[in-house]
């Protein structure tokens, strides 16, 4: 901002610089003009002078010459005080001013650029740790996620393997009754046909008088005959 203005007061500057000049170079031409038309005047009064009054004249003519640089001046005092003041709110207005001006928006540009910057990192500050609050949850969700699918997974294997077990036993059970209860009904058949079987051969000892030797003979027969029944109670006297 400072460096754009500054090319703006360039001719202000060489005004005030050409105006000082001028300011000053005139109370020293009237000083010299009045100070070279003093003694002309001074003989112009008196023409009617002598010898010697013109060597006076000339030795003071001679010694006028000589400019003394430290004698007091009021007026030349005076009218450069007033110059310095002209000169100096010449300045203040149009070169000091400005530049104050400049250097102040210099200045506010750069505490609002520094403003700008350190609210442009709290927010990135604020934003990184938003993200990284925003990543705890999701890592904490999806660890909730894989235990909760872990003791859903563990629940259905211990289902499924609880029904095997049911179902093997259940199985278990059921050719358990299967078989005793075929055992009954063979054994049940069993009793059947050796009661039948007994029937048969107390009949026949009793309608036929036979001796011993016949009696060991059937008894023998009966229990051959017992022996060849199976389990589904088939078999008998051929």
């Amino acid at each position: 901002m400072l460096r754009s203005k500054t090319p703006a007061h360039r001719p202000s500057i060489l005004t005030l610089m050409t105006l000082t000049l001028l300011l000053i170079a005139g109370p020293r031409s009237s000083a010299v003009a009045q100070d070279e038309t003093a003694p002309g005047a001074e003989a112009g009064h008196t023409p009617a002078a002598g010898e010697e009054a013109h060597g006076g004249g000339a030795e003071a003519a001679h010694g006028g010459d000589d400019v003394n640089i430290l004698a007091p001046q009021p007026t030349l005092a005076v009218y450069t005080l007033v110059v310095f003041l002209i000169l100096l709110a010449v300045l203040w207005r149009f070169a000091w001013g400005p530049l104050s001006k400049a250097l102040h928006d210099r200045e506010h540009t750069l505490e609002t650029a520094f403003q700008d910057a350190e609210k442009a990192r709290a927010e990135a500050a604020s934003l990184l740790e938003q993200h990284r609050k925003q990543m705890e949850q999701v890592q904490d969700q999806v660890r909730q996620i894989m235990e909760e699918a872990n003791r859903k997974a563990q629940a259905a294997y211990q289902e499924r393997l609880d029904q095997a077990r049911a179902d093997a036993e259940a199985t278990a059970q059921r050719a358990s009754r299967e078989i005793a209860g075929a055992k009954e009904q063979a054994l049940t058949e069993i009793y059947e046909k050796s009661a039948d079987l007994a029937v048969t051969v107390a009949g026949r000892i009793l309608q036929r008088e036979i001796g011993v030797d016949e009696q060991r003979r059937l008894i023998d027969v009966a229990s051959l005959e017992l022996q060849a029944v199976g389990p589904d109670g088939r078999g008998g006297i051929s």
